[in-house]
Formats: C-alpha cells, structure tokens, sequence
C-alpha cells in the first residue's frame, strides 16, 4: 500500500489526536493510532482510550498511489517522526511484512505497524443535534478549566458544567476551595438540549480544546448528546478535514453553583498588571506550611504581607478603595491563577468579610463599570 498525504495537514491532526491516547490503558494497542483508508480519496485517523470511552476521529484528502490497507502505528513515535519531517508531502508505504516507511524528501523512517483486528469499533452516536460557536465554547472553557478539582475521588467536582440558561451558555468547574463562573450570550434557544446541564471531565475539556483551537473560531460545532455520551462535530472548509469527538459525561448532577451569587460589597479595583506582579514578587516566600498571601485594604492602598517565619515579603500597591480597613488570608497560588484569567486593565477584588469568600472579576476603566461574564470565587485562609 502507498499513500500520499499533505504533510502540515497530517502532522497538525496527530498532534492534537495524541492526547487522546492512553497510557494507562489495559492494551498495549489503545497506544496507537488506527489508520484506515475509508474511500478513494479520505483516510481516518482515530485515537481513543481502552474502552472507547472518549475519542478523536478525523478524516482528511489522500492521493492512493497502490493499494488499500488499514493498519496501527504507535502515536508517540508517528508523532515525534513527523515533528522532524519537513517536506510538503508525506509518502507512507506498508509492505507485507507489516513494517510502515514514511518519506519526506530526503528523509525516511522505518517503522513496524500492528493488525487492526483487535481494535474496539467507534462508537456510532446519533441524535438531534445542535450547534455552538468555536469562539463560544472555547471561551468558556478556557475561563472555567484551571479550577476544575484534579482529584477523580470527587466526581461531581472533577468535570465542567456546561448549561444553557434564560439565553445564555453557561460553565462552572470547582474544587471546593475555589469556583469560577462564565458565561455568554446565545441567540439560539439551547433550552431543548442543556436545560439540566452536562458535566464534562478536566481531562477531556482539555483534549477538545486542544482540538478548537485548531479550528476557525468563528466556525461552528455541532453536538449531539445521547445518554452518557456527548459527539461533537467540527468541519475545518480550508483544509477539507472532518472531526468528530466524543467524549463519556459524568452525569448532570452538579453543585448549587447559584448560592455564591451575591451583591457587591467592599470592592478593591487594582491595576491588574501590577498586583499580578506583586503576587509573583511575594512566591519565593510562601512555604507549603504557610500557602497564603495577606491582603490588608486600606483607603486607597492594598498591602500585601506572606506570614511564613523563616521568609517574609512585603509590597503594596494602589487601588480604589474608600471602605473600613479590612485584612483577608487568601492562597496565593489560586489568587495568582485568577487574576492571570483576568483579561481587562484593572480587576475587582470584592470582600464581604474576613471570613467570607472573595470575588474577583472585571473592572472596565474606560466604562467605569464591573463586567462579570465570568468571575471567581475563592475561599479564605485562616490568618493569625
């Protein structure tokens, strides 16, 4: 069999496929890509764990010079050879001893390749369907994904939680310390398909976003979610690729986000730039025993203390604040996460009290007002 292929083409669809792979998978096969020739003129290239619990494929143009076989070839290693090729166009050759050549102009490599008939089936996923912007979905995902609980002992804290709601799409991922919130406007009425929401593993929001940001952002996706499963369709015009995704969902049971939803209180706005720097500054400072920054507001300056014994770190910067003087305990590591998702001049840090959580979000200077599309929302330390 030989096949030739567009090389950037190839190269850019294993590279955002290769997340999918398990390393952790029971065989040894789940480690490689399956390669199939579909018709005359489109191969699939499909990446999925032990169970095909969640999954890539993605079907894109060929030129078959001979023959027609479908075969595996470890991901890691296509992978890295193909990082190293730089020609336009890749020949791949398999002869019948089942070892695979892959040239680039002056460059070749030698690689053995497996049967394909112990390879579990793709899953086949049908529905009514509906469509989200790439943009959409990548903003919420990127505002919402560092805060979603790592620990899969916690299954509803271990997913983003996608909902549709009053005309607006909607993700809250959590840890139980922290929470952030996003949302944006949607014109089409989604209420038939996330009414109750669907809750979507760390990982595999990970994995898919590695996969929009690949796409045009102003194309769209297409979804159909069926029982405990979500497909997500995208079609890239310019280089004439199909994608499909699919990914298991842990559930629509979720957490009563909508508690921490509060009015405004003792607002600090502070040039985002500069506390980002501060926070930086104070890290060589914070010890695991002592993980927290104090913040002090006093009228017109926040003061910025670490309590460690053996280091200490001091600095303060100004801010627009007219309120009590006021002193909160908070993570640095997870104060630092927030204001670096912040993406305006100046960020709000709103207290209620010492005790309460904090919430941190958007400050328009030019408006002269608060934009919380998203916001965060984090738990305070004890301070002595």
């Amino acid at each position: 069999m030989k096949l030739q292929l567009n090389r950037n083409v190839f190269q850019k669809i294993v590279s955002r496929s290769i997340g999918f792979i398990d390393d952790n998978a029971i065989s040894d096969i789940f480690n490689n890509f399956l390669i199939e020739v579909v018709n005359d003129s489109q191969i699939a290239i499909t990446a999925t764990d032990g169970n095909a619990h969640t999954g890539v494929v993605s079907y894109m143009n060929f030129e078959l010079i001979e023959g027609a076989k479908s075969f595996l070839v470890k991901a890691k290693k296509l992978d890295a050879i193909l990082r190293l090729l730089d020609g336009d166009i890749i020949d791949l050759e398999l002869n019948d001893k089942g070892t695979l050549l892959i040239k680039s102009g002056k460059f070749q490599y030698k690689v053995p390749s497996s049967s394909i008939s112990e390879y579990i089936e793709r899953p086949e996923i049908k529905g009514q369907s509906f469509e989200i912007s790439v943009n959409k979905l990548l903003f919420l995902i990127k505002k919402v994904w560092f805060s979603i609980s790592s620990d899969n002992t916690k299954n509803k804290l271990r997913g983003g939680f996608l909902k549709y709601e009053k005309g607006k799409l909607i993700m809250v991922g959590t840890d139980s310390f922290q929470l952030a919130y996003s949302e944006i406007e949607e014109e089409k009425d989604l209420s038939e398909f996330l009414t109750n929401g669907v809750l979507i593993a760390k990982d595999d929001l990970a994995r898919l976003r590695k996969i929009l940001e690949t796409e045009d952002p102003n194309s769209n996706v297409k979804m159909i979610i069926k029982e405990n499963t979500v497909s997500i369709h995208l079609k890239n015009r310019e280089e004439n690729v199909k994608t499909e995704v699919w990914l298991r969902l842990l559930g629509s049971d979720y957490i009563a986000y909508q508690s921490i939803f509060r009015e405004p209180c003792k607002k600090i706005i502070v040039n985002k730039k500069i506390f980002q720097e501060l926070l930086k500054k104070a890290s060589p400072a914070i010890s695991k025993e002592t993980p927290l920054v104090k913040l002090t507001a006093i009228k017109n300056r926040l003061l910025i203390e670490t309590s460690d014994e053996a280091s200490r770190f001091s600095g303060e910067v100004e801010c627009a604040y007219d309120e009590d003087e006021i002193l909160i305990g908070l993570s640095n590591r997870y104060l630092t996460d927030m204001i670096s998702m912040i993406d305006s001049e100046f960020a709000v840090i709103d207290l209620l009290s010492q005790s309460d959580a904090v919430m941190i979000y958007r400050h328009i200077e030019t408006d002269r007002k608060d934009d919380k599309n998203y916001f965060y929302v984090l738990m305070p330390l004890e301070v002595d």
